[in-house]
Formats: structure tokens, sequence, C-alpha cells
């Protein structure tokens, strides 16, 4: 019998190879989100459910100053389209 590696699926069908890959690279929206610990339900002996919280990747202070660049070149982008003027911005983070 083969056993397979745990592997977490988000509501997009998008699949993460463990629970971390998932914390570090959810393409949730920018938000605070609870879930159980571990990325699996479990409880202690009072049926408590062990859960945690925190931010998506989308809320890190990187991903912040991205969108808003993004955002910027976008207003420019248009800006100078409306004036006659070809403006290209390019804008990369990872």
């Amino acid at each position: 019998m083969k056993v397979c590696p745990d592997q977490f699926v988000d509501s997009s069908c998008r699949v993460y190879k463990d629970w971390d890959d998932f914390l570090n690279n959810n393409q949730l929206p920018n938000c605070t989100y609870c879930y159980p610990r571990g990325g699996v339900y479990d409880g202690d002996d009072n049926d408590q459910v062990y859960l945690e919280f925190g931010t998506t990747p989308a809320a890190k202070p990187g991903s912040l100053v991205c969108s808003a660049l993004d955002t910027a070149s976008t207003v420019v982008m248009v800006s100078s389209a409306g004036s006659g003027v070809c403006v290209c911005v390019c804008v990369f983070c990872t």
C-alpha cells in the first residue's frame, strides 16, 4: 500500500504540498483568518478544537507595497493613454 503525503486544497482547487506551503503561498485576499492548528482539525479531551489565527500572504507588507505600486502604475498608464502619451511601467514583486 502506497502512503501519500498530506496535501492541502483550497476553495479554488489550488493544491499545496503541505500546510506550510498553504500558509506561505495561498492566494486568499488580504485578511486575517482562523484555521485549525497544523491544518487538521483536532481537539482536546473536552472536544475543544485547537485553532490558530494568522494573516494571508497578501496581507504581508511586501504584498501590500506591490499592490500599491500595481495600482499606481495602472493609474499612470490610464492617465497617459488619455493624454496621447505612451508610458510603460512594469512592476515585479516576489
